[in-house]
């Protein structure tokens, strides 16, 4: 699973418990399980009016209450989630600062790559033109070696005889054909040289496009990490909110405990005083039925 579709799935877990809090806090749901727990109320006192002769029941437990026992669940299946919720921050953070390692790395070598095509370029000119200064000075010293030969006066005649040395015609052919082959292994070896550069400039621009792309998942992975960042802060605060709520309601659920207590008590002494105040009418009807008699 890649991290954008993980990420998509805690936000959305995320929202929907957010929801589910937000909804269980609602202020028209907590009227309406405050009225039901008025309802309740008055329905005990009403059945503790009634004499009483079995047991008494047992004390109300806010532990017991199912809205108490939910918004404890809840409240731990949140925390739950967001100790996960910190756990992929921390990931997330690792994977941003490797890829600042990969980046840098990155810029290194586009640096030296920069630097050797530079030194190619360099060089290939530098060594191309000094072989052929080399070679223009080798044909200058050639031909000046062959003009008094080739210029040669014979008999007070002006015009020179070229037939007249065979082996000059032969070293000219020689050397014209020597020229050729190093003019031809010059020209290869710039066919090589540019093919080199290209090959260089192309892996040089691959290199630039994927730190780019490196650079624009690194910008997306930021970006995603600062939302969970302000995500996860809302989520704590909104947990904070829940807590104060649930602990507000555990004291009003205590206080509604002890108001229900001290209804029962009440009517338990209202009772036993009716039975206290009973007793003599009863002796005295009993008398005086004995007198009539």
């Amino acid at each position: 699973m890649d991290w954008d579709t993980q990420l998509s799935s805690i936000l959305t877990e995320t929202d929907s418990n957010m929801a589910k809090i937000k909804q269980r806090l609602n202020p028209a749901n907590i009227s309406s399980k405050a009225d039901s727990l008025l309802d309740r109320i008055n329905t005990e006192s009403a059945v503790l009016t009634e004499p009483q002769t079995g047991p008494l029941p047992l004390p109300f437990s806010c532990k017991a209450h199912p809205c108490c026992r939910m918004a404890t669940e809840e409240l731990s299946a949140i925390s739950k989630q967001l100790h996960s919720q910190a756990q992929v921050i921390e990931s997330l953070t690792q994977a941003v600062h490797r890829l600042k390692q990969e980046k840098e790395m990155q810029q290194q070598s586009i640096s030296q790559l920069e630097g050797e095509v530079d030194r190619l370029q360099h060089n290939s000119h530098g060594a191309l033109e000094s072989v052929v200064g080399l070679r223009m000075e080798g044909l200058k010293s050639e031909l000046h070696s062959f003009r008094p030969h080739v210029f040669q006066q014979s008999d007070g005649d002006c015009t020179p005889d070229l037939f007249s040395s065979p082996g000059i015609m032969q070293d000219m052919l020689e050397s014209k054909k020597i020229l050729w082959q190093e003019y031809e292994c010059i020209k290869r070896e710039l066919e090589q040289l540019k093919l080199k550069l290209d090959h260089q400039e192309e892996d040089l621009f691959n290199q630039v496009s994927a730190t780019h792309e490196i650079k624009r998942t690194q910008s997306q992975y930021c970006k995603m990490l600062e939302d969970l960042m302000n995500t996860h802060k809302t989520q704590t605060q909104d947990l904070d909110k829940a807590k104060h709520e649930t602990q507000s309601t555990q004291q009003e659920l205590s206080y509604v405990k002890s108001a229900v207590t001290d209804l029962k008590e009440q009517v338990k002494s209202l009772h036993l005083d009716d039975k206290l105040n009973a007793m003599p009418f009863k002796k005295e009807s009993i008398h005086m039925s004995k007198c009539c008699n």
